[in-house]
């Protein structure tokens, strides 16, 4: 499925408020929306330009009241192609009859016409709203809130452990593994040293190392994997595949589970999962984003580079690094995504050109470089000014502005509420503005959730850190007074030996 994303198009304070496409309550324009499904994207509205729009469409401005004997009033139509006609409009019923109005409709004069034609009671199109997970035993096929371990009505367990097929048949594909593997070896380096085909890009492969490993390898995965103990991702991510057509938002919500336990080395395969979930109830920025985060992911190669590195034997290293910058540069190109970064000269955080440059000094690179989607800029400044706003004024006077105008939050550990709050925009607790606040995090309204996750992370570690520095420490001091004592005994039997001597 493609990545569609909303357009973003600068608001015109003159125009906007009084064209037929801007849609107020959600802050949106009709008239540049991107085709999706299950609805059209709606225009995104960014910062204020005076530059006129292109497909401006006025309101009809029409008088509130009309006398009875009150010629036909003109007024505007959508489509361009509509030609006048006159409409009888019965009158409100009141105490007095009141004769009906003639009203004459006449062809809307509109620059816009390659704007999409919507239906003009069409109010929004609001972002997709998260559906109910619900757990399908698999047992019974009952229903279960999200949140149950048990089935309701069978009281069967609804997180299982993988099943004995499945262990089974890895113990003999293991096997079967290992018996061709070991053949290989004994047959072109026992039996018939020498023998092996000679085919270059096999050569990799058909040596004494590789398939000695790949013997021993296969053998223990065939013992240990059926044996082991289903990982708990593993369990969340089995339920999650189950769920893809009994109910998506089941399996989204296991996925995001398992993402938050899972090792590492499993996050990208993960993020792609749950790209593809987002794409499927139609998230589709979410979506975007996951698979920015993938394509700009600093593992985004890492197993094509080791393939390089085993064919060509070139550097893994280089060529990831050099594959990831050229992804990078065509995403950027597209227009599909966006780098923000600090300019060293401005001393600003702006959104870059798409070279990564200071568009306002072209020739000096951005740092801390963020890359996001159209829709999410705020969030991508408020990333870098996290990491840059230490010693630098002009950078927290930005941040500041964000927050007083609503456009991000702070928030952060208060020592004296003993809790994550939400800080003003000078950074202090708005109960106890003189207490102490640690780890504090900015984000937009969608990323509090994920920010005070990080704020307990960091609590979390900054207290195991202190009680690891405080055992250490303790483990120090008693082996330094074992040592002293142990050297002082040492030193008074040395002295009494001598006294004992010199008699």
């Amino acid at each position: 499925m493609s990545m569609q994303i909303a357009q973003h198009v600068p608001f015109n304070p003159v125009q906007c408020p009084v064209c037929k496409n801007y849609v107020p309550n959600i802050n949106r324009c009709r008239a540049f929306a991107v085709e999706s499904s299950p609805r059209p994207l709606l225009a995104v509205l960014g910062e204020e330009s005076a530059d006129p729009c292109t497909r401006f469409a006025e309101i009809a401005q029409t008088q509130a009241a009309m006398p009875a004997d009150a010629p036909p009033v003109e007024i505007e139509s959508a489509p361009a192609n509509v030609q006048p006609v006159e409409v009888q409009a019965e009158a409100v019923q009141t105490a007095e009859n009141v004769p009906a109005v003639m009203v004459e409709a006449a062809p809307a004069e509109t620059s816009q016409p390659d704007a999409p034609m919507m239906d003009s009671a069409e109010i929004a199109t609001p972002a997709p709203v998260r559906g109910e997970a619900r757990i399908h035993c698999q047992k019974c096929k009952a229903e279960n809130p999200s949140s149950s371990v048990r089935c309701q009505k069978c009281d069967a367990k609804l997180l299982l452990a993988e099943s004995a097929g499945a262990r089974i048949s890895t113990f003999f594909s293991g096997l079967i593994a290992a018996g061709f593997f070991g053949y290989l070896l004994y047959r072109f380096y026992i039996q018939n040293p020498g023998s092996a085909p000679d085919i270059p890009i096999l050569e990799p492969f058909l040596n004494p190392v590789v398939l000695g490993l790949a013997t021993v390898i296969s053998f223990i995965t065939a013992i240990v994997v059926p044996l082991r103990r289903t990982p708990e991702y593993v369990k969340y991510i089995n339920r999650a595949k189950r769920h893809i057509q009994l109910n998506p938002w089941q399996s989204l919500a296991d996925v995001e589970t398992a993402m938050e336990i899972a090792p590492d080395k499993e996050q990208g395969n993960l993020l792609k999962q749950r790209a593809q979930l987002f794409e499927m109830v139609g998230f589709v920025e979410d979506a975007a984003r996951d698979r920015l985060a993938l394509a700009t992911s600093q593992n985004a190669f890492k197993g094509e580079a080791d393939a390089v590195k085993m064919f060509t034997g070139a550097d893994s290293g280089t060529y990831a690094a050099s594959r990831r910058s050229s992804q990078i540069k065509t995403i950027l190109y597209s227009g599909k995504a966006l780098a923000i970064g600090y300019c060293p000269k401005c001393n600003e955080v702006s959104v870059l050109d798409k070279d990564e440059h200071c568009p306002i000094h072209p020739k000096t690179k951005g740092r801390e470089i963020e890359y996001v989607i159209p829709a999410d800029v705020v969030a991508g400044k408020l990333a870098v000014m996290q990491k840059v706003e230490a010693g630098k004024p002009k950078v927290a006077a930005q941040l500041t502005e964000l927050l007083v105008t609503g456009k991000a939050s702070a928030l952060g550990y208060c020592q004296h509420c003993r809790a994550v709050v939400e800080l003003d925009s000078q950074r202090r607790c708005t109960l106890h503005p003189r207490a102490r606040v640690k780890n504090v995090q900015y984000a937009v309204a969608r990323d509090l959730a994920a920010a005070r996750k990080r704020i307990f992370t960091l609590q979390h570690g900054r207290r195991s850190g202190l009680n690891q520095t405080i055992f250490i420490a303790v483990a120090l001091i008693i082996a330094a007074l074992l040592l002293l004592n142990a050297f002082d005994t040492e030193i008074s039997g040395i002295f009494q030996r001598l006294i004992n001597s010199g008699r």
